[in-house]
């Protein structure tokens, strides 16, 4: 019952990022690249296995929460210390086509504090979106960790819209 209801959870999650965070183009400021940038999402994870993510999504770039949901997010991530990094695979899932569907990701710890940084950028397809069909992330995460146990997993995913010609 608990798998059905996390499996519930994650496809109201992903519908609602379908349907709602759709693009507008007034919103936002057009980057002099042809990036148009139409939202941030935010994810935070207490980093206990089993535990699930919360997420919220800013439509307008103002700062302020529009929509979200609290345990909704399966957090499953296999994480590796190796040195002065912290590094785990991202997938993205299966209605968003990424190039390549799975992203390495490796985060420092530059000043030995136990907080990881780092970001990743992804480009991935979206077919259900007429104004929008090709797209790039650039996920902003920070991982707080003590004694090698990942506890608080935070990032800022900035969404843009690609130029398709």
């Amino acid at each position: 019952m608990r798998k059905l209801k996390k499996i519930l959870g994650f496809l109201v999650a992903i519908i609602a990022l379908v349907l709602f965070v759709t693009p507008t183009f007034a919103e936002g400021p057009i980057k002099s690249n042809g990036l148009t940038p139409y939202g941030d999402v935010y994810v935070a994870w207490d980093g206990v296995p089993g535990s699930l993510g919360d997420w919220w999504v800013d439509t307008d770039l103002n700062g302020t929460v529009d929509y979200g949901a609290h345990d909704t997010l399966d957090m499953v991530y296999d994480f590796e210390f190796k040195g002065k990094t912290l590094q785990f695979d991202e997938t993205y899932v299966e209605a968003a086509i990424a190039h390549p569907q799975t992203h390495h990701v490796v985060l420092t710890d530059n000043d030995g504090d136990g907080t990881y940084e780092g970001a990743l950028t992804a480009r991935y397809d979206a077919p259900w979106s007429t104004l929008c069909p090709v797209r790039m992330d650039v996920i902003e995460y920070t991982v707080d960790t003590s004694e090698g146990v990942v506890g608080d997993f935070n990032y800022v995913e900035h969404e843009y819209c690609l130029p398709t010609e």
